[in-house]
């Protein structure tokens, strides 16, 4: 008789460790996917930024003007699988990346998309820096700020590109 009390407290201990397992692994492969569609969702909107950049250097690169003043707003979501982010311009290694990052949870997790690395385009992370403090009156001149990121829900998110004497400058930013 005692036999197979302890055969059943073992099959029923050996049950019990067996669905905690389960539940762990099923817990772990919910969270790896969860994250990977996160970055997947940053990835995206970081492509997005890249390719209307691309697209703003293209048409300055492929006018006669040698000034020239152009923006495009950027529609981005409010938040990605609920969660909001920031749009930055990151140089790393001479070149340069838009960057999204969560604001609030899994800020480790990144998504990033390489742009170009040319010596006639400059990627303007800061106006402040003193190589780029004459681009200030053509921004202001357009109602444009420029910004060092752009947070999820900004009112008026654009890129903007200007070229001057040859030289294309490109950046992120807000309408007024």
């Amino acid at each position: 008789m005692p036999h197979t009390l302890i055969s059943e407290i073992i099959c029923f201990t050996f049950l019990i460790v067996l669905l905690s397992v389960s539940m762990i692994m099923f817990s772990l492969y919910v969270s790896s996917s969860q994250i990977s569609m996160d970055q997947a969702s940053l990835t995206e909107v970081t492509n997005y930024v890249a390719s209307v950049l691309t697209d703003l250097v293209s048409i300055a690169n492929s006018t006669n003007s040698e000034n020239l003043v152009i923006y495009r707003s950027i529609e981005i979501p409010m938040v990605l699988n609920g969660k909001g982010y920031i749009i930055t311009l990151k140089e790393d290694n001479n070149k340069w990346y838009v960057v999204g990052k969560f604001t609030a949870s899994r800020t480790w997790l990144k998504g990033q998309t390489e742009l170009w690395s040319t010596d006639y385009v400059k990627v303007v992370d800061n106006i402040t820096k003193p190589q780029y403090s004459h681009l200030i009156q053509y921004l202001v001149n357009y109602g444009i700020t420029q910004a060092d990121k752009i947070y999820s829900g900004a009112k008026h998110p654009i890129v903007w590109c200007i070229k001057l004497n040859g030289t294309i400058y490109v950046g992120i930013g807000g309408k007024s």
